[in-house]
């Protein structure tokens, strides 16, 4: 059911970078490590090292496992946990497999972007408590993300606004 590999490459992908920089830096890294930024990318807080990386793993794997993991079962979801405009159309037994290999698609590609706004924050981070420490730029990816994420509404509200006698939802 589901063929889209693509978002599942780059989640993968941002997954193994993160993973593979961490091992890379972890020796290097200050003790404590900064864990939390202003507005301005100055850290202003710190934790040990070891807890540092063990909340960031932590939370990189809760992340995955909330945005990557229910596309995976979209097939198996009740009807009645579908909030969609028009539900009875869009999830009347013609379509029912249709719509959800469609909104299965479009989950993962939001799941994949989400990946990549944290694995570079996760990069940042951890220049940020290198020498010579230099500040946290997370404006720029989360402008990016969230322009991603208001095209990803639109377009999936747009897909769903109006079912047509004719219309089969795209794939």
């Amino acid at each position: 059911m589901f063929r889209c590999w693509l978002p599942w490459l780059v989640i993968v992908g941002a997954t193994v970078v993160v993973g593979g920089e961490t091992f890379y830096y972890y020796p290097q890294l200050l003790d404590p490590a900064a864990s939390h930024f202003n507005a301005q990318g100055q850290p202003d807080s710190w934790m040990p090292k070891e807890k540092f990386v063990g909340v960031m793993a932590g939370s990189w794997v809760v992340v995955l496992m909330f945005l990557a993991v229910p596309p995976l079962f979209m097939s198996r979801v009740p009807t009645t946990l579908i909030n969609l405009p028009h539900k009875e159309y869009w999830l009347a037994p013609e379509r029912v497999a249709t719509t959800r290999q469609m909104l299965a698609q479009r989950i993962t590609w939001c799941g994949a972007a989400t990946m990549l706004l944290l694995a570079y924050s996760w990069h940042g981070t951890l220049q940020a408590n290198l020498p010579p420490n230099p500040p946290l730029d997370i404006w720029t990816p989360l402008t990016v993300y969230l322009v991603f994420v208001g095209l990803w509404c639109a377009e999936l509200i747009g897909r769903f606004a109006r079912p047509s006698k004719s219309s089969e939802p795209p794939t």
